[in-house]
């Protein structure tokens, strides 16, 4: 994208260090020792003994889920506060299944709520699951998905958008481009371009 003029700054914080801001070590750590006495006993446990553990485990594994969500959603804000104060036109979010689509949606929301002029489009695995039926628009508040190969499309997406000003001028723009390997909202009705492989 560079090469093609386009300023980009990816944001990854589940990397093998990033993730330590998301860790519960302590929690984690109690989970591990109920587990391994519940799933490795030394010795034969009792049916109580094991109904007391798992007790202890699903409320600790709930415990460390709230810890890691309040922890999420304040990096998501701050997240949403950069993408505000440097008024970024495009936001590409790449999805994943499970906890992260959950996380995808949240960031969605604050940037809305902070900065609304900015287009939030989405591709990666579930867009692509989800794009033939439009499914991965029609129940979130994302603007675009991008399907298969979205380097190009992004480029040109980039391109578009900083040519206008507000979401109501870029989302027009990008509809009338014809761009393809793209899902987007025409009227009530969700639209899906024809697929287009990078040579």
């Amino acid at each position: 994208m560079r090469r093609a003029g386009v300023d980009f700054e990816i944001e990854d914080r589940m990397t093998v260090n990033g993730y330590d801001e998301f860790r519960t070590p302590r929690i984690s750590a109690a989970l591990r020792r109920l587990f391994a006495a519940v799933v490795f006993p030394r010795k034969k446990i009792s049916f109580l003994k094991k109904f007391a553990c798992a007790a202890a485990i699903k409320v600790l594994y709930a415990a460390a889920v709230r810890r890691q969500n309040r922890r999420m959603d304040a990096y998501l804000r701050r997240l949403a506060e950069k993408i505000a104060r440097e008024r970024i036109p495009v936001l590409g979010i790449k999805l994943w299944f499970g906890s992260t689509f959950i996380f995808s949606l949240r960031l969605c929301e604050w940037v809305r709520r902070l900065i609304p002029e900015t287009l939030v489009v989405v591709g990666g695995p579930q867009a692509n699951c989800f794009y033939q039926d439009g499914l991965i628009l029609k129940h979130t508040d994302f603007d675009l998905a991008v399907y298969s190969e979205g380097e190009d499309v992004l480029v040109e997406l980039v391109r578009l958008a900083k040519q206008y000003r507000t979401r109501r001028e870029r989302l027009a723009a990008v509809r009338s481009a014809g761009l393809p390997n793209l899902v987007f909202r025409d009227g009530g009705e969700v639209k899906v371009n024809p697929v287009r492989a990078v040579p």
